[in-house]
């Protein structure tokens, strides 16, 4: 066999050419991987309004130029799918930009929607109807005919949807605030109502909106909606519209035309908050009151990049920021408002004025008592109520008639935070809450903890099922004004949808909140032409409204309601009232307790004794086991006729 032979020279040069080709791979790959990480891009996800695109393409460019590892995506929308796309779609982003504030805290910071820690306030605007040179009659509408022009048959005009964007639930605010300014009470009617399906009721000076709606059903030939505002700018460039309901901002800053409106229906003055509020509009999420136009922002909780999204936001608020919306025909706030500085990045506070600090809340002088388990009492003054965190709903009551009431925007502390202070709840307590006349109501720890409330519809007064937790809420502000006959301070059971609640669980008055045991409930049969069952919490709420009380001759205190009062419940189909002429023809009323026992009154005998009550408490805390749950007492019975451990009440015609 041949010997293949290398000289030792040549085993140098191989060896000497195979390390260099290693050496320069080796320097490529590593050229290649340090450039590959110099290089990789960060995205910075940014959902905002669709009225801040341009601006805050302005500021992206900026900030890319002095970040050029970051690619800033911009995802305009309406502000409320924003909110959607992120707390239930699961669609992260690092800021969030509103052109109504108000839905970071609505809709982002409730026990239930639990999303953000903080909001910033940093800009305003103003509404407005914008056209083009080519919509029909641009040369002559002016701020005093407009809405003369968009009744003609040949003018097409739009505005974005209501349940998606802020400025699409403006439009027909505007639209009805203009009814008083130039003394026309057919505008909504002609403009809005024959062209859709959104209808408009008025209460007591107050109108209410009806867009809560999936389908808006607008007359195409007359009227366009689209998601978003800014949707409908290309119409109107184009000819395909002749007028929209944008921001001023929207207009200027894609050229088009647009009319000055009277600063009493523009949304765009806080001098005329009290007027604005007047109008309100039911959306599918929740009810949104007129008031001035503010824009918010805020980095969600889950937000990819917080730090990187906190530089973003310093160009927006910083000066080159407001240059840019000032630029932009959109001003800025200056400075920027926090609703809690201490929780907003640290970079950015440098920035900000807390938003407490500048609208300050003046409560008139209060005290508010926070009693724990063990009888440890904390007192409240104002200024300790406005210095806790806030929580704001839209909601009202229904009354036992079926009337709705003291609709409005409320502010105020959640309940859950002031018994924290002292202790908490669990499901072995409940919570007392005591009116300074004397009046209390029971919660109970399932109604504070799973919302579990009867809603109603604002505008119908129909049962609905709510989707969102209802919280039970101290209020003290009602639509920006601190409560006036029933406040200071008031229960409020209200949540993110703006449902209404029943009036009940609406305690005015308030000065005690106290942590108690929770007693075993128990169940009332009453049982006459209808049959109801009444638990102690619904006991206990119709005795607060309807006491009756006897002194015994050992001075215990017997506290409950009338005997008449129950029987009045079932007597007839009337629940409302004891039917009196019934009790003079005659029946008989059966006490039943719970081993079976029974009593006989007569209902004549019933009239003529009125000092008979069904008691639940015996010197203000619960029966002792032995007349548990219920007595009958009074000074119109023997006592072989004050029957224990009711059961049952049962009327024999």
């Amino acid at each position: 066999m041949k010997k293949l032979h290398i000289s030792k020279t040549g085993i140098s040069k191989t060896l000497a050419i195979v390390i260099i080709a290693i050496v320069a791979v080796a320097a490529i790959g590593g050229v290649w991987y340090y450039t590959t990480l110099e290089t990789e891009e960060t995205v910075l996800k940014v959902f905002c309004a669709g009225s801040l695109t341009l601006p805050f393409e302005d500021i992206e460019a900026q900030f890319e130029a002095d970040n050029p590892n970051v690619d800033v995506q911009l995802e305009p929308a309406g502000s409320v799918s924003c909110v959607q796309k992120n707390t239930e779609s699961g669609e992260l982003c690092d800021v969030l930009a509103s052109a109504d504030y108000s839905l970071i805290p609505s809709m982002m910071m409730t026990e239930d929607s639990d999303y953000a820690d903080w909001y910033i306030i940093f800009a305003v605007n103003r509404m407005t109807l914008a056209y083009s040179d080519n919509s029909k009659y641009a040369d002559e509408i002016n701020a005093e005919n407009w809405y003369e022009i968009l009744r003609r048959s040949d003018v097409k005009w739009g505005f974005s949807d209501p349940n998606l964007d802020p400025c699409g639930y403006r439009s027909p605010m505007v639209i009805q605030l203009a009814e008083s300014e130039y003394d026309d009470d057919t505008i909504f009617e002609d403009l809005i109502e024959a062209n859709s399906d959104i209808t408009v009721s008025e209460d007591s000076g107050t109108y209410l909106i009806d867009a809560n709606m999936t389908d808006l059903n607008p007359n195409t030939e007359r009227l366009m909606i689209r998601e978003k505002s800014v949707e409908l700018v290309t119409f109107v460039q184009e000819g395909g519209l002749d007028y929209a309901f944008e921001y001023s901002s929207v207009a200027k800053q894609h050229g088009l035309n647009y009319l000055e409106l009277p600063v009493t229906i523009d949304l765009s003055s806080a001098d005329y908050a009290d007027l604005y509020k007047t109008v309100k509009i039911e959306k599918t999420t929740t009810t949104s009151t007129g008031k001035p136009i503010v824009y918010g922002l805020t980095i969600p909780k889950n937000s990819p990049n917080p730090e990187l999204a906190a530089e973003f936001i310093e160009y927006i608020i910083n000066e080159f920021g407001q240059t840019v919306f000032n630029d932009n025909g959109q001003p800025p706030v200056v400075p920027a408002l926090v609703d809690d500085i201490s929780m907003a990045p640290e970079n950015l506070q440098t920035y900000l004025v807390e938003k407490s600090g500048e609208t300050a809340v003046e409560l008139p002088e209060l005290s508010l008592s926070l009693v724990a388990l063990d009888g440890t009492e904390t007192v409240l003054d104002e200024n300790d109520i406005v210095e806790l965190s806030t929580v704001e709903y839209e909601g009202g009551l229904m009354t036992s008639s079926g009337s709705i009431q003291s609709l409005g925007t409320y502010t105020g502390v959640a309940l859950s935070t002031l018994y924290d202070m002292v202790g908490g709840i669990t499901n072995k307590t409940i919570l007392r809450v005591t009116a300074s006349d004397g009046y209390a109501m029971v919660f109970t720890y399932e109604e504070l903890t799973s919302g579990e409330f009867i809603t109603f519809d604002p505008a119908t007064g129909d049962e609905v099922e709510h989707t969102q937790n209802i919280d039970v809420v101290l209020a003290y502000l009602c639509d920006g004004e601190p409560l006036a006959d029933d406040g200071p301070l008031r229960t409020a059971a209200l949540g993110p949808e703006g449902y209404i609640t029943e009036g009940h669980f609406w305690v005015k008055w308030v000065v005690k909140i106290e942590i108690r045991e929770a007693l075993e409930d128990w169940t009332l049969t009453l049982n006459g032409s209808t049959v109801e069952e009444m638990n102690r919490i619904s006991f206990e709420m119709r005795a607060q409204k309807h006491p009756a009380n006897w002194t015994d001759d050992d001075s215990q205190l017997w506290t409950g309601m009338p005997l008449t009062f129950l029987l009045g419940r079932v007597d007839d189909s009337d629940s409302k009232s004891f039917n009196q002429t019934l009790a003079e023809e005659g029946y008989t009323v059966t006490i039943v307790a719970s081993d079976g026992y029974t009593l006989e009154l007569n209902s004549t005998f019933i009239l003529q004794n009125e000092n008979i009550l069904v008691s639940d408490l015996m010197d203000d805390a619960a029966l002792p086991e032995k007349y548990w749950p219920l007595r009958l007492v009074g000074s119109d019975l023997e006592k072989s006729q004050m029957i224990r451990n009711i059961a049952e009440i049962r009327i024999d015609y």
